[in-house]
């Protein structure tokens, strides 16, 4: 294994990045000199990788290098076959402006093609077909840790695997970790479409992504197969073949995004061998319109479904808010996926139209599902079901779990029938409703037949460590009420007691914390829900706490380090090190050893949406305050949508105000960290 470094941003000759990988062995790394730091490599045709070779491309040394494909040209090819496979790894760099009329506009990969992506910016790049920033064909793999996609398009075709930034054809694993997706536009899958592939997304964020531009596409073989997943389309999560296939969503935000036929956020097709797992989730503001000539706008956050029953969907910890759908399922749209839903949150989700179809303002199920504390809140449908809808012959169940205030209009008509549920569903014991059904006719139902109708006494929705929630007041007919069977902890990752709350939110307890012992390692420790202590390596590493207050040690190094929801104590020992706020539920941290010399806080995260458009971030979203020998970094979380409110997320100890600035804090996607 060699270095070789570029020199120059030429297209070719002498100190090239094209010389420097036709020159490249199977084990090779390629760098740049720091004198190309902020500087582009534009392209005069698309870089090829040859069969067989496993290479690394890292602008580690020269921060805010570009490679441009001007428009004109894809960026990267690797070309691989079953025979000569080959791996490629890019690492600190940005892709941008890169096109193609096929697929993979920035990185496209042949047959068993794998591709590492590490701390990369994809930004502009364009494929007609599919996949605007990265195409990995058949058999290969993917891994994105610690990205950014931003506004990659693939809509010119109008192509069912046509994703705005990742096109992944599977059986194989496809994992996006610590990444951002904004603004990205598809025909399925508005950032990510996964045709077969073993997907998992952690700890990462979509924000407005979108498939409006599709259309029905008469002459295609599934003509009406086109404008699903706002965010993300999956279809299947392993071949026919295969005997089991999972997709899993832990830790991730879905803001803004815009589905047409199915699933505002998300829509998730899967085969009888497959399930799906979703945790710690955040799904708000998405929304789902319909497809003309195709299906009419169901799911305005998440579909799950399959032709034949499937092994379930798990969803747990998670908060569907102000989500809306014009046909069914505000919030989720399940069929044939047995259900488990436990500490959910559901406030605010619609079904906006009214026609006998238009039901389920939280959820629309047709599959057995059961449901354990959880609030279903302030929902709404313009016909039945303001909260549920269940379809006939699915079994439905409800244990410790509190419907509020939903409604429904029933179309144009003044019945005021099945404002909760569109039918009895099946009492497991611990539920509360209110208002009580507002009619004696036959065909109004309150949830359950043995319901306990009383002002649950609700607070108001909170966004409270990331999460969104409705506290319990104090006198709450809800606390201590629930029957056994509750999870061990509430919505929040919050130990509930031996006499449980009923809803999402355990009033009055504390988290207790744990140690967590992890061997060291290079690449990526992750710690629990609860308090841990978790320590680095000699090497770079990315050390993601979770939940809990832990204590997070990262040695020597450069590393990344995510506190997550607590408040933790970070240290991230000599070397540069990056301390990552990905939600603004991360904050209450002391940072120990924080040198303003080499250190950066990333709070680039934290200030994507459409409440942060001012192009000075740091100086209107940002202020770094001494108190005594340490200093305190506030941020205002709501933006343009209320100046001047800031709040504190971190304490830096032992460093001096004066030696601060905008060096070393990471707010917009032209900064990456290095």
């Amino acid at each position: 294994m060699s270095t070789i470094n570029v020199t120059n941003t030429g297209d070719s000759g002498a100190g090239s990045l094209r010389k420097a990988i036709a020159s490249a062995k199977s084990g090779d790394v390629i760098k740049f000199a720091p004198k190309l730091a902020g500087k582009t490599i534009t392209l005069k045709s698309q870089l090829e990788v040859p069969a067989g070779l496993n290479l690394t491309i890292d602008g580690g040394n020269a921060k805010g290098l570009t490679i441009s494909g001007a428009d004109k040209h894809r960026i990267l090819l690797l070309q691989s076959t079953s025979a000569t496979p080959s791996r490629l790894t890019v690492k600190n760099l940005t892709l941008a402006d890169g096109y193609t009329s096929d697929r993979g506009g920035a990185i496209s990969t042949e047959h068993q093609g794998q591709v590492v992506v590490e701390n990369v910016l994809f930004k502009g790049n364009k494929a007609d077909k599919g996949g605007g920033a990265i195409f990995t064909a058949f058999e290969g793999t993917l891994s994105v840790q610690r990205s950014k996609f931003i506004g990659n398009v693939a809509i010119a075709d109008n192509d069912e695997r046509g994703a705005g930034a990742i096109a992944f054809w599977g059986p194989r694993e496809c994992t996006i970790v610590g990444s951002l997706f904004r603004k990205n536009r598809g025909i399925n899958g508005g950032a990510i479409n996964s045709l077969n592939g073993k997907l998992t997304i952690k700890n990462s964020k979509f924000f407005d992504n979108d498939v409006s531009a599709a259309s029905y596409d008469n002459g295609e073989p599934n003509p009406s197969l086109r404008g699903y997943g706002g965010a993300i389309y999956a279809d299947r999560a392993s071949s026919t073949s295969e005997p089991s296939g999972t997709i899993k969503l832990l830790n991730t935000i879905f803001d803004g995004n815009k589905g047409r036929a199915a699933g505002g956020a998300v829509y998730l097709y899967t085969g009888g061998q497959d399930n799906v797992v979703i945790d710690d989730a955040v799904f708000k503001d998405n929304a789902v319109t319909g497809l003309r000539g195709g299906e009419g706008g169901n799911a305005g956050a998440l579909m799950v479904m399959s032709n034949e029953i499937n092994r379930g969907l798990k969803l747990s910890n998670a908060a569907f808010i102000n989500n809306t759908a014009k046909g069914q399922g505000g919030g989720i749209w399940t069929m044939n996926s047995p259900g488990l839903i436990t500490n959910a949150t559901f406030s605010g989700n619609r079904v906006t139209g009214k026609d006998t179809s238009n039901v389920g303002g939280a959820m629309t199920l047709y599959s057995p599902t059961e449901i354990i504390n959880s609030t279903i809140a302030k929902n709404y449908a313009g016909w039945v079901g303001g909260g549920i809808s269940a379809g006939d012959g699915n079994n439905v169940s409800v244990k410790n779990t509190i419907f509020y205030k939903n409604t429904a209009d029933n179309g144009s008509n003044d019945w005021g029938i099945q404002q909760h549920t569109n039918r009895e569903l099946i009492d497991k014991g611990g539920n509360i409703q209110y208002p009580p059904k507002a009619t004696n006719l036959g065909n109004d139902y309150n949830a359950t037949a043995n319901v306990k109708l009383i002002d649950p006494k609700l607070g108001g929705l909170e966004l409270m460590d990331g999460m969104y929630v409705y506290p319990l007041q104090k006198g709450s007919p809800a606390i201590d009420k629930g029957v056994n069977g509750a999870p061990k902890t509430d919505q929040l990752g919050v130990k509930r007691d031996g006499e449980p709350d009923i809803g999402a939110f355990e009033f009055g307890t504390a988290s207790r914390s744990r140690t967590l012992s992890v061997s060291p390692s290079p690449l990526e420790i992750e710690g629990t829900r609860e308090g841990d202590r978790l320590r680095g390596s000699k090497q770079g590493d990315t050390i993601l706490g979770l939940g809990g207050g832990d204590t997070i040690l990262g040695g020597a190094g450069d590393d990344g380090i995510v506190g997550g929801r607590g408040n933790d104590e970070l240290t991230g020992g000599s070397g540069r090190d990056s301390f990552v706020y990905e939600a603004f539920r991360d904050r209450s941290d002391v940072i120990t050893d924080f040198n303003p010399r080499k250190d950066i806080l990333n709070l680039l995260s934290l200030f994507t949406g459409n409440d942060f458009s001012s192009d000075r971030p740091f100086k209107k979203y940002v202020q770094i305050q001494q108190e005594g020998d340490n200093v305190v970094v506030k941020v205002n979380p709501l933006g343009d949508r209320q100046p001047g409110t800031f709040e504190r997320l971190a304490t830096l100890e032992n460093v001096s105000a004066e030696a601060l600035g905008v060096q070393n804090v990471i707010t917009s996607v032209s900064m990456l960290p290095d």
